[in-house]
């Protein structure tokens, strides 16, 4: 290749749909926060909290997801809040040792994402469902 040739990767600047499943939804969630191009985010299985609700182990998640001191900085609910005002929908959340969260912790989880959500006039881009349908995110 020549100097003069350009060597950086062009990147199409189409808007993506992300969708994140199990470990990989808060990667997901990060990701819309960082790329502009991420128009939705869909995760299922998603991590309701760092902070489990009993003292059982960790299962079936990947060590990986932990930023050491993370909750110094934030849990799940306000890192979600950074995909905001973009379309976000969250199913089927799960206890860090891997049982499903109960529909009273997502909703305790995520209250700092709706109200975030709602400062920014996009409530309606928020959905905690049982089961995501990415064709909700998409219309």
């Amino acid at each position: 290749m020549a100097n003069n040739e350009a060597t950086e990767l062009a990147i199409p600047g189409r808007p993506y749909l992300v969708v994140g499943v199990g470990p990989m939804s808060l990667p997901a969630i990060i990701a819309a926060a960082l790329d502009p191009r991420i128009a939705a985010v869909a995760c299922t299985e998603c991590l309701v909290s760092y902070v489990g609700g009993t003292e059982k182990p960790w299962r079936r998640l990947p060590m990986g997801l932990i930023a050491p001191n993370i909750l110094e900085l934030a849990d799940v609910g306000q890192l979600a809040a950074l995909a905001a005002p973009r379309p976000l929908a969250i199913g089927r959340c799960v206890e860090p040792d891997g049982e499903l969260a109960s529909a009273e912790r997502v909703r305790g989880a995520f209250a700092y994402s709706d109200r975030v959500y709602r400062l920014l006039g996009a409530a309606e881009k928020l959905k905690i469902l049982r089961k995501v349908e990415l064709g909700s995110l998409i219309r």
